[in-house]
This record gives C-alpha cells, structure tokens and sequence, in this order.
C-alpha cells in the first residue's frame, strides 16, 4: 500500500524538524505531507525549506480543514491510505510501522488510534469527555470507538474519497460516526504518547469542552437528518441510474 502522511501544523517552530526527523528515523519510507493552518511564528519559514512536500492554507484554518485538504491531495496523487499526524512531537513514530501493518492486514476503513485501547490512564473530566462522546458513538452506531478525539487515525480509499469530495464535511468524531453508521469498518490500535506528554493532547479546557458539547449536539441532532438525506441521495442516485424517474 501506498501511504501518505498529513502533519497539519500550526505554531510548531520549536518542534516541527524534530517531528520531521524522528519520521524520516522510523518510518523512512513513508511520504509526508505539511499543511501549514497559517502559522504566525518562524514555522511558515522553517517548512519550505524542510525539504518536504508542504501546503499552505491561504487563510488561518481549522485543524480539520487541513486535514481535508490532505485528503484532496491524497486523492489526487492516488494514496491508498493517509495517517494523520500530530506536529508537536507527542505521538510515537516507532508506531508507524504497526499502524501501517494493521491497515493491510486488517483492510479496513479506518485504524483509530487509541491512549485507553490497551492502557488505563487517569480519569480526568477530559477523559470522561472523551468517553461521552464513545457512549454516543456506541448508542448510534453499535460500534464502540475507544478514543474518538486522538488525532491519530489512518483512512483508507473509501474515507478519503468521501472527505475529498465531501467539501463541507471534515473529519471531525461526529462525522467520522455517521460514517461508521453507514458501514464504514475500523479497527483499532494502541497509541503511545512520548514521555512526559499529558494524556490530553489538544486546546485548553474551554476550548476541549466547546468541541466536545458541538460534537455532542451534531452526534444527536445533526448527524441522523445528514443520515436522512444521504440515503434520500442514494437512492435517487440508484434509479437514475437504471433509467428510473419520478414522471
């Protein structure tokens, strides 16, 4: 298979060549992309001339919409499989490798990466958090995601496809589940953080709990009218394409 790995970045001056390097170190043979979100600092200089393949968003942008835009380029370029990478050197890169092994023997969907997959860490009101958000996913789907919020997931061909050609959907936990209510597969794998990095990865507390409580709200009234209209889509896809109309 044929993989790509997306670094969005924002902000990263002091970490982003050692994220580079420690990659190149472990997983040499693995492509990698840099997505500049509009960084202010001395990233926006230290990416073009770190030698990789980089992109820069025209304005300050989400985390997720970087993210989407590496899709298109993967799409594009004809990737089988897109890691998505932290920019801060918290993840362990001696994982790749485990994680690619997993996506082609398991030839699944998604892998998720996961802190509490194979470990207990300590319960925090982020933690709990997290595991509201598995109890949703749980509720609408049947399938139990351990760890939903990790940026640490690998997409196959078929997430790629969708988030590529999908504009206004990004891959964020609650549209990720509505995916794997369609039948979306995924598997999971145990991801271990660098020494000394704290179990929550991403934004302060507020800005943790106002993604959280969004997701919450898309999860249970947003994403089943999505559902609706993607099956509404489907099937009028379906009888156009044997000659069916509405006449």
């Amino acid at each position: 298979m044929k993989f790509l790995l997306i670094v969005p970045v924002h902000n990263s001056e002091k970490k982003i060549l050692d994220v580079i390097a420690d990659i190149e170190t472990n997983a040499p043979d693995i492509d990698i992309l840099l997505i500049d979100q509009g960084s202010d600092d001395r990233t926006k200089y230290l990416i073009p001339n770190s030698g990789m393949n980089y992109l820069k968003m025209p304005v300050a942008a989400d985390y997720y919409d970087a993210v989407s835009l590496g899709m298109h380029y993967a799409l594009h370029k004809k990737y089988d499989a897109v890691i998505e990478w932290d920019d801060k050197n918290r993840f362990d890169s001696k994982d790749l490798a485990y994680f690619m092994r997993t996506m082609e023997k398991q030839k699944t969907d998604f892998v998720f990466g996961s802190r509490f997959h194979e470990k207990k860490v300590p319960k925090t009101p982020r933690y709990y958090g997290t595991r509201s958000l598995s109890f949703l996913i749980k509720m609408i789907s049947g399938k139990k995601v351990t760890d939903p919020t990790l940026r640490m997931k690998v997409y196959g061909k078929k997430p790629i496809e969708f988030f590529a050609k999908n504009e206004f959907q990004t891959p964020t936990p609650d549209v990720i589940a509505r995916l794997i209510k369609l039948g979306y597969t995924f598997t999971e794998a145990q991801t271990n953080l660098m020494p000394g990095v704290k179990q929550q990865l991403h934004d302060g507390k507020k800005g943790a709990f106002k993604r959280v409580v969004k997701w919450w709200f898309s999860i249970i009234f947003v994403q089943p009218f999505t559902l609706i209209t993607h099956k509404i889509h489907d099937t009028q896809k379906i009888k156009k394409s044997k000659g069916v109309t509405n006449d």
